[in-house]
């Protein structure tokens, strides 16, 4: 039977907070409902089960004592309710109140299928929670990005931020051929884009590496005056971030031209901590390099023979998948060596399929490299990257094949030695603030 409610008085002593009550005051908040009584007077009523337990309006009633309240309007049920009842109440009267969610209380109290079926959104309430954390300083604020397991390339935030790495003038398809010569000007004509058509109907798919997975695994897992090597070195963005971020970086690139690309463009931005790059294949130069001397490493090695960047025959990317594994095992077991104890290793990757439609099992041949290496299997990322044109190749590749479009990358993190004690040397995460414009166009 529904519910019936009366409007009536009560002396505001009489009234009790609900122990359940799963959101907490902020001090804004209350600030901000103080003001509203000042100005506007009681305009909503207090929700009070039939035993003076309040069921929605806690923070109203606090201000109200505060502003010497004596007597309230209270709109109380025609029957005494139960737990449950007061629970579905209490979720429903407080999606929208001056405080946020006690995320301890509703994980005790509440059922979350109940919770959803009561019309909060759970996935929505721990985001608010999240602009809410620690006084108002969020995850995002404190880390990038939020420390997950999955992160999204395609938020506002992400974008706009990609954009302000690329205004400082990184060119990364610089020296990697025509080709990518081309992309790359697409990609900034659309990252520096203000109007949104051109930004909406440009698209640029390319291997180069994102500057802000580069910012987001430098800062997370390195402290400035690290030491970082690269394996793989490919484009300039990640040796350049890591200058900007007072990281000291060396890159081994098989390529000549790319490292010369490489130094021009660096000489351009950079100003301290100079990136600085070795010409030649990894397996070899590795030998050259002195042992215990880096503090991480980041690279982006090839996809087995996704993309061919060379007819160099010591170029992996083109062996075949057999012999691809065999040096590339070789390069991890000299990385190690080159790493001191207890540090972090970010290796991002993807899936690659071979003649036949199958995938080789990249990701996992990676894993079982760097075990046997030495390493311990830390964290599993997944970074949603942009869709680009997997919209127009999805319905003729699920069609003919049911293989479905891949539109993320997995970013693996090994470290050697103890992870706990590789955190402890690190310290605090400390996030350079970058200028940001525009970002209104991104989130729109």
């Amino acid at each position: 039977m529904a519910i019936k409610w009366q409007i009536e008085k009560r002396n505001i002593d009489e009234l009790k907070g609900y122990e359940k009550n799963p959101r907490k005051f902020t001090d804004k908040g209350l600030k901000d409902l103080k003001k509203s009584l000042e100005n506007c007077g009681d305009a909503n009523i207090i929700t009070i089960n039939k035993d003076n337990t309040v069921l929605g309006g806690h923070a109203r009633l606090t201000v109200m004592k505060q502003l010497g309240y004596k007597e309230v309007d209270v709109k109380v049920p025609d029957r005494l309710l139960n737990d449950k009842e007061c629970q579905e109440i209490v979720i429903r009267l407080n999606a929208n109140t001056a405080g946020e969610w006690d995320f301890e209380k509703l994980e005790a109290d509440f059922d979350t299928e109940e919770l959803e079926d009561w019309g909060l959104d759970v996935d929505f309430a721990i985001e608010e929670e999240i602009q809410n954390h620690e006084g108002g300083v969020s995850l995002n604020d404190k880390f990038i990005t939020s420390p997950f397991s999955v992160l999204n390339a395609k938020l506002g935030e992400w974008q706009a931020r990609k954009k302000a790495w690329l205004q400082k003038g990184i060119k990364s398809e610089i020296g990697r051929g025509k080709f990518y010569d081309a992309i790359g000007k697409l990609q900034r004509m659309r990252d520096n884009a203000t109007d949104n058509m051109i930004k909406n109907s440009v698209t640029a798919e390319t291997s180069i590496f994102d500057p802000v997975l580069c910012e987001v695994a430098y800062t997370w897992f390195s402290k400035e005056n690290d030491f970082i090597i690269d394996p793989f070195a490919g484009g300039s963005v990640r040796g350049i971030v890591a200058s900007e971020l007072q990281r000291n970086y060396l890159g081994l690139e098989l390529r000549e031209e790319q490292v010369k690309a490489n130094i021009e463009n660096a000489e351009e931005i950079c100003t301290n901590n100079i990136p600085t790059w070795k010409i030649g294949d990894s397996n070899k130069t590795l030998d050259t390099v002195e042992n215990n001397k880096f503090d991480m490493c980041l690279s982006c090695p090839p996809y087995a023979d996704l993309e061919v960047y060379s007819d160099d025959k010591d170029d992996l990317s083109n062996m075949p998948y057999d012999k691809f594994i065999e040096t590339y095992q070789s390069i991890i077991k000299k990385l190690y060596d080159k790493l001191k104890q207890n540090t972090f290793v970010v290796w991002v990757i993807g899936e690659v399929r071979n003649k036949k439609g199958n995938y080789y099992n990249f990701v996992g041949d990676t894993i079982k490299c760097f075990l046997n290496a030495g390493f311990n299997y830390y964290n599993e990322i997944i970074l949603e990257t942009m869709l680009g044109t997997a919209m127009l190749r999805a319905n003729k590749t699920f069609q003919s094949g049911r293989k479905v479009v891949k539109v993320h990358q997995n970013v693996l993190v090994f470290v050697k030695g103890d992870g706990k004690q590789a955190a402890k040397r690190l310290g605090d995460v400390e996030v350079k603030e970058l200028n940001i414009e525009d970002i209104k166009d991104f989130t729109e």
